[in-house]
């Protein structure tokens, strides 16, 4: 094999060179590189702390991404709170529809008031009995309204007739 070549395959033996060459870390590791003699070993240890220090301190002077992250961070967030706020007003609107709706459910009960109460529909005749004649009193409550309601409708009638005679007697004289 040439020499560029062995330098293209990545092996356990150069792994730590091609590392640190990808991650442009490569001048600072030359010094740890060197074989460390056994009384070098304390020194050794003190340089792998200042290495790993080094790369926290680079990710806390990229301002740029800090404030990138930042504006992420604020954004969702935002996003929360107009999520939430979205939420609340649904409920709102979701709580007000119920309303109206049970408001609109009344006429619909009164079309069942017109019909008669079945000794089916009840468990007991006592019930029954009495559901009748609730049945029997709001019919014959209605039927005066209606002839209440005929009644003066007549008259307006009557009123718009005679109103209309005297105006037409004036008007031939």
């Amino acid at each position: 094999m040439s020499e560029k070549e062995a330098s293209s395959v990545l092996t356990s033996e150069n792994s730590a060179e091609f590392y640190a060459n990808k991650l442009g870390i490569a001048d600072r590791n030359d010094d740890v590189a060197v074989e460390a003699e056994p009384s070098e070993v304390t020194d050794q240890s003190e340089q792998d702390e200042q290495i790993e220090a080094k790369p926290t301190e680079e990710k806390r002077q990229n301002p740029k991404l800090e404030k990138r992250f930042s504006e992420l961070t604020k954004q969702r967030e935002q996003a929360k709170a107009e999520a939430q706020a979205e939420r609340q007003q649904r409920e709102a609107l979701e709580t007000r529809l119920r309303a109206l709706e049970q408001q609109a459910t009344p006429p619909q009960q009164a079309k069942n008031i017109d019909e008669e109460p079945q000794p089916g529909q009840f468990q007991d005749a006592f019930e029954y009995a009495k559901a009748l004649a609730q049945y029997s009193t709001e019919k014959a409550l209605q039927e005066r309204d209606q002839q209440e309601a005929n009644r003066k409708a007549n008259e307006e009638r009557q009123k718009t007739i005679k109103a209309w005679s005297e105006k037409l007697e004036k008007v031939k004289a």
